[in-house]
């Protein structure tokens, strides 16, 4: 996303979350928040809320630590 490469970046995204959602590992994609800019809300916020939760959790011990 910092590069501006927008369709890019969604389809790497998408790569990743296909295959790191299915067995729950969530952990990275709170801890490289900030470099995956909105994504993580526009696109898992609606679909996974259960994930999401968990990746605003790790978001703020990520921010706090």
């Amino acid at each position: 996303m910092a590069l501006k490469k927008t369709e890019e970046a969604k389809k790497a995204f998408f790569e990743a979350w296909n295959l790191a959602q299915p067995d729950g590992l969530v952990k990275i994609f709170g801890v490289h928040h900030k470099l995956l800019s909105d994504l993580v809300e526009t696109y898992i916020k609606k679909d996974y809320p259960v994930e999401y939760k968990k990746i605003t959790a790790i978001i703020k011990e990520f921010n706090d630590g």
